[in-house]
């Protein structure tokens, strides 16, 4: 008869805590914010963003990067022909947000794991005068607590 369940014993190579791994600055920080003063806003343009959130050494890498967010690409897809739709996905490491112009509006998703730095980027654009609209699962969850950093909810 087979056991039901794989028991790990000391022996066993699998055994043990995981090992730390060197990670480069970028897969563990999020870009810093660029400190400006509101610029020209360009009417009819809308920014997508999803969020930076620090990287598990012992994941898939690959995983998030080669499957973006379908939910900002869906809105990007659906937005009427005359407005003009970037989306930036600050995990593929690309550098800070590009806010020169402003963007007239932001959409942000939202999940669990980088909703505070979605709250960070919210504000700071609202502080500069976009108008933020932010959506996804943890939005879902939490109305009340992202309703505090949005402009909209989606």
């Amino acid at each position: 008869m087979k056991p039901l369940f794989f028991r790990a014993v000391p022996d066993d190579p699998f055994y043990g805590p995981r090992s730390i791994l060197w990670q480069p600055r970028e897969m563990t920080e999020a870009p810093a914010f660029r400190h400006l003063t509101a610029g020209r806003r360009e009417n009819r343009y809308a920014l997508l963003i999803n969020p930076f959130y620090p990287k598990d050494q012992h994941a898939s890498y690959g995983k998030h990067v080669l499957t973006p967010s379908l939910a900002l690409t869906s809105v990007a897809a659906a937005t009427p022909e005359h407005w003009r739709v970037r989306y930036w996905d600050e995990n593929l490491l690309q550098g800070p947000i590009p806010i020169e112009p402003l963007p007239a509006v932001v959409g942000i998703t939202v999940h669990l794991t980088f909703a505070t730095r979605a709250y960070e980027l919210a504000d700071w654009l609202r502080s500069l005068g976009c108008m933020v609209v932010l959506g996804g699962l943890h939005v879902l969850s939490c109305p009340d607590e992202a309703a505090e950093h949005a402009d909209a909810l989606a």
